[in-house]
């Protein structure tokens, strides 16, 4: 699975391959949030009936993480995970690990989905 960030190159991928929004993310120095989507470039021959439906249910996840609706989260990570071959389920345990959290300790009514970095990130990786 390849990561890419908004821009021309998340359009031009979408004409051929499925762009799944994954974190938006404020990084340090630059106060423009960007969004960080993943490329499903290979589905298996069992989901190719379902790839619309997989992919509903992924923007309703989105959604609901966005809104703070961590039972439709949970919702949404039971019928995703192990979808998509499973090349998109280590995406969906951090969303799980974060939603416990969220749970635990609501992040408040300011709450957008949007994460705040404190680190620069990793080009190496």
């Amino acid at each position: 699975m390849h990561i890419i960030f908004d821009g021309d190159a998340k359009r031009e991928l979408e004409q051929k391959h499925i762009v799944l929004e994954l974190d938006t993310v404020v990084l340090p120095n630059h106060p423009t949030p960007v969004t960080a989507y993943c490329v499903v470039e290979h589905i298996p021959f069992q989901e190719l009936g379902i790839v619309d439906k997989l992919r509903e249910w992924h923007q309703e996840l989105m959604l609901a993480y966005k809104a703070g609706d961590w039972d439709g989260c949970l919702l949404g990570i039971t019928r995703l995970k192990g979808q998509w071959g499973g090349r998109v389920d280590s995406f969906y345990d951090i969303i799980y690990n974060r939603v416990k959290q969220y749970i635990i300790n609501d992040p408040g009514p300011d709450w957008n989905g949007v994460l705040i970095s404190n680190q620069p990130p990793d080009i190496n990786h």
